[in-house]
């Protein structure tokens, strides 16, 4: 699975990324390059995306380890912008 960034600009491997939260940044550092992916209005909008991304990478290898294409798993996750993050 490919994790791409806020803006589109970056795009890295998640199984070799190491995903960050710092307050209300997400950044990704993959093979010695670190980058932010988002930024958000509130530490806890950061905390519900990387939430998302890990369901969604959990879904990902599901699918994957039991090579099933009938699962509705995305090969990408891209990080949303603020105002579609709802914190309840």
């Amino acid at each position: 699975m490919r994790i791409i960034s806020q803006s589109g600009e970056y795009n890295f491997p998640f199984d070799r990324s190491l995903v960050m939260r710092n307050a209300n940044l997400v950044q990704v550092k993959c093979d010695g390059e670190q980058k932010v992916f988002a930024q958000y209005s509130s530490p806890e909008k950061a905390d519900i995306v990387i939430d998302d991304m890990n369901d969604t990478y959990y879904r990902y290898m599901i699918g994957f380890y039991y090579h099933d294409t009938t699962m509705d798993c995305e090969t990408t996750f891209q990080f949303p912008a603020d105002e579609d993050i709802e914190v309840e």
